[in-house]
């Protein structure tokens, strides 16, 4: 039996890994961590890959390593300089230099050997511990530790619903790969947050045809996408002293600052609007329609329409909880408590209950609005490594 089975092998699971191998006494042998992809992160990289992203937007202490300057040091030791600066005092890291860091980590600490390819389908309590079942057999293991994210659960606008699959593509979607588009005359990117208009600002330098960026709104500019506070190591406490977890979870929406972009990414696609290259196009789309040539004609509010022979959906993923149906049938099954939003209701270790831990959005009641990004992974360490090893 593993002393820790981690469910989820993106930024947070990877993170984690390093963190309970220490835990466990560094026996890599007693941690595991399944994931439905053979490679660390490699949903993270699709990701950020397709909507051209080229800075982070979380500062460099948050990344995958324990010590928090260790990217800082990384990108010093080798001559790397490459940073924007958000205000004076914080800089963040060229995802090229992040990626490159996350790798040595992975490599050096030996993580890709803690992989199991596989994806969870239920949890069950057995005798001195937890069984997980998965496509990839049973496991058992004293505690489990649920990292699951969002990135499957895709967000699209109501009016899709009238278009065929083929008429569309999301760009978050899993196997989606952004240099397989091909030329296009007139691509519409559909979004008003940092995935939508970093997609159509690298999609505007491919010089393959006309891009759109179509948001609902004026870009609405926040450097991180929560309140700033939130991303400190101090940002949880915020919460503590808040027992009814209806007001936790309005405290938590109201720190965030969703469908937002950093002033930079403003920046860009003002300056490719300036150069011909973008038009960015404020619109309510009302309807959809397919076209017999297998474009797509989009009916604003206001009467107007737009024609794209390429239309990519770039909106984000649900913030539902994550983990679907195995999730709620181990909830009521193993009796873990929830809030009203359905969310776990967890303690300071984030033990949601026998054996069952949480960290990413699943711990957002208990680590705030920035449980889901990599501080947040940051936050879930420093609990997890008070847990007691059995």
């Amino acid at each position: 039996m593993l002393e820790w089975l981690i469910i989820g092998g993106g930024i947070h699971g990877t993170h984690l890994s390093r963190v309970l191998t220490a835990q466990a006494g560094g026996d890599a042998a007693q941690v595991r961590v399944l994931d439905p992809h053979k490679e660390p992160l490699q949903r993270w990289r699709e990701c950020t890959r397709n909507c051209g992203m080229e800075f982070l937007r979380s500062p460099l202490e948050d990344h995958i390593a324990d010590d928090p300057l260790s990217l800082f040091i990384y990108r010093r030791d080798r001559g790397t300089h490459s940073t924007t600066h958000l205000g004076r005092t914080r800089g963040r890291a060229a995802l090229t230099v992040f990626n490159d860091h996350a790798d040595d980590v992975i490599r050096r600490s030996g993580l890709r050997d803690l992989r199991l390819v596989g994806r969870a389908t239920g949890l069950t309590s057995v005798a001195g511990g937890l069984g997980v079942d998965s496509d990839a057999g049973r496991i058992e293991a004293r505690r489990v530790l649920l990292a699951m994210g969002i990135t499957e659960q895709l967000r699209y606008p109501d009016w899709v619903a009238a278009l065929p699959a083929h008429h569309y593509d999301h760009v978050g979607a899993p196997g989606f790969d952004v240099a397989g588009v091909g030329a296009w005359e007139h691509c519409v990117v559909v979004g008003g947050a940092m995935t939508a208009a970093q997609t159509a600002v690298a999609l505007s330098k491919s010089g393959s045809g006309e891009v759109t960026l179509l948001s609902r709104g004026e870009l609405r500019c926040h450097d991180y996408d929560t309140d700033a506070e939130w991303i400190r190591p101090t940002g949880p406490a915020r919460l503590a002293d808040e027992p009814d977890f209806d007001r936790r979870r309005a405290i938590v929406e109201s720190g965030r600052h969703p469908g937002s972009v950093t002033s930079s990414v403003e920046a860009a696609v003002t300056l490719a609007v300036g150069l011909g290259r973008l038009t960015h196009t404020v619109a309510d789309v009302v309807a959809a329609e397919a076209r017999p040539d297998g474009g797509v004609r989009l009916q604003f509010a206001d009467r107007d329409s737009i024609n794209a022979d390429r239309l990519l959906i770039a909106t984000g993923f649900d913030s539902r909880r994550p983990g679907g149906e195995w999730l709620d049938a181990a909830a009521e099954e193993l009796g873990l408590p929830t809030a009203s939003c359905g969310y776990p209701i967890v303690d300071e270790k984030l033990e949601w209950g026998s054996g069952v831990h949480v960290c990413g959005p699943l711990a957002e009641l208990e680590l705030g609005p920035a449980a889901l990004n990599i501080a947040g992974a940051r936050f879930a360490g420093r609990r997890l490594a008070a847990v007691e090893s059995t």
